[in-house]
């Protein structure tokens, strides 16, 4: 399902070349499998036996939360498909187009992540997810208010206990990306993680960093664990 665009995305100069981009290349990313091992493992490990909400950070085409909600659904019950819920968020419209034509099944959002946050969807949705992921889907942010803002905003859409999980190539993130664009932070967008987080978890593996910050605070008594 086709939850929202943000049109003028499409006619700034960065977001119209990754449009065309996919537009041209279906297929663009495909499925990253270190990656998606990764989350669907700790979704297994961690939810396999009830319903689960899940928001994916720069979801490109799709193919990870595809083929997450094609392992999760075939085993639901009724009232777990009902409760649960897949959603991708990336800022090219072609991508999410391509996503929701492939599984309409999920809930797809074409908008930055930045602009999203201050949506009233983003609102409504506080406390929601059970996990939040990102395939290094915030390379492109090159400030560190707005990354603290983001990781900031993240933070209120999980549940009490939920997961983000931060997963990106470390040679890109510590030779290519973090010396171009993080001159002049105090701290790097990991440590921002930790900080707004309060608690980091190290599954480093070969040459991907793997990390998982837990929102540790305490579930309410009259809310459910769904």
């Amino acid at each position: 399902m086709l939850l929202w665009v943000r049109e003028e995305l499409c006619r700034e100069g960065n977001w119209a070349a990754w449009n065309t981009c996919y537009s041209e290349n279906k297929s663009h990313f495909g499925r990253h499998e270190l990656g998606f091992r990764f989350t669907l493992d700790l979704l297994l490990e961690q939810f396999s036996r009830r319903a689960v909400r899940v928001l994916e950070i720069g979801c490109g085409q799709g193919y990870i939360m595809e083929s997450l909600y094609e392992q999760f659904s075939r085993n639901w019950s009724a009232p777990q498909k009902e409760e649960s819920r897949f959603v991708g968020l990336d800022a090219s419209e072609a991508a999410i187009i391509q996503s929701d034509d492939r599984v309409p099944e999920c809930y797809w959002i074409a908008d930055e992540l930045q602009r999203f946050l201050t949506h009233p969807l983003a609102a409504y949705w506080q406390g929601e997810f059970d996990l939040i992921f990102s395939m290094g889907g915030f390379t492109y942010i090159k400030a560190e208010e707005e990354c603290r803002k983001c990781a900031k905003g993240l933070k209120a859409l999980l549940k009490p206990r939920g997961m983000f999980t931060y997963f990106i190539s470390e040679g890109y993130y510590r030779d290519k990306w973090t010396p171009k664009f993080c001159k002049g932070w105090s701290v790097d967008q990991l440590e921002i993680f930790r900080q707004e987080f309060g608690r980091e978890e190290n599954r480093d593996l070969s040459a991907y960093i793997r990390r998982i910050y837990h929102n540790d605070v305490p579930m309410p008594a009259d809310r459910p664990d769904l």
